[in-house]
């Protein structure tokens, strides 16, 4: 059983790590995205570490992503106004993919309560 519970847990671990690198080396919005939002969505049985994971993501893509903020100024030169839209597509992916967990979360709870 402590096996079965190891490795319910380890894309939720997997996810956190990744957040984590994601918040350090440079290009980690990319990677949050990309790698992160579907670790979030497969790590459902462990919906706290996925939930911690999709926040720190978004934190790390809100304020802490270098590349973000270089995104953003430059179109800010030049009156483009794309980055922003990016910044905001690259936290939605966030946010869907929690809702999504929690959402497959919900319908397996659901699924094990005995009526």
């Amino acid at each position: 059983m402590k096996k079965l519970n190891k490795k319910k847990s380890i894309l939720g671990i997997i996810s956190i790590i990744v957040a984590g690198v994601a918040c350090i080396i440079p290009g980690g919005a990319l990677i949050a995205t990309i790698i992160g939002a579907p670790l979030i969505i497969f790590s459902w049985r462990r919906p706290i570490l996925a939930l911690l994971s999709g926040l720190i993501n978004i934190i790390n893509l809100i304020f802490l992503s270098p590349t973000m903020w270089l995104a953003m100024g430059f179109a800010e030169i030049d009156n483009s106004g794309g980055a922003i839209s990016l910044g905001k597509s690259y936290v939605m992916v966030q946010i869907i993919a929690i809702f999504i967990m929690g959402i497959v979360t919900f319908i397996t709870w659901l699924s094990t309560k005995k009526i």
